[in-house]
């Protein structure tokens, strides 16, 4: 992480860290769920709805302060037939605050999705999915996000 102040122009870095912990299991015959865990210091843009260099702020002291973050996710993948599929998902990720902070830095986000893809042949795959998301500021105002995403998997 290196941050810069902006009035003195004084550069500083400290190390972040984070770790992630992912599993998947079969259920019955094409489905399956799996799960993913993340947590650090610093880790910023690497959790959904922090940006990069929203992991650590620059304190009066023109120290660098890592915020924790943790998050995670869980979904659900079922075939409907041998060439077409679905996943839903649903996740969260959040950062502590520290008082210097601005009332619209990230807080938390949350999201859902679902999906349905359809493999036309063997090196084509056409699909539409729905998400929505919703992040959090320290203030407690908030953005929802709804996307509508079509798309052509050529591979």
């Amino acid at each position: 992480i290196e941050l810069e102040d902006d009035k003195s122009g004084l550069r500083t870095s400290a190390v972040g860290w984070g770790t992630a912990l992912t599993g998947r299991m079969a259920v019955g015959s094409g489905d399956s769920m799996a799960a993913s865990i993340a947590y650090g210091e610093g880790a910023g843009r690497y959790l959904l709805g922090l940006s990069a260099g929203s992991g650590a702020i620059l304190d009066p002291d023109l120290q660098i302060r890592k915020r924790e973050s943790f998050g995670g996710v869980v979904w659900y993948r079922h075939a409907w037939t041998s060439d077409t599929r679905s996943t839903i998902g649903v996740g969260h990720a959040a950062s502590n605050l520290f008082p210097e902070q601005l009332g619209e830095a990230f807080h938390n986000s949350t999201y859902a999705y679902g999906n349905w893809m359809w493999s036309a042949m063997r090196f084509a795959t056409f699909g539409v999915e729905y998400a929505f998301g919703r992040r959090t500021t320290k203030d407690g105002s908030f953005l929802d996000n709804h996307r509508l995403v079509f798309g052509v998997q050529v591979f």
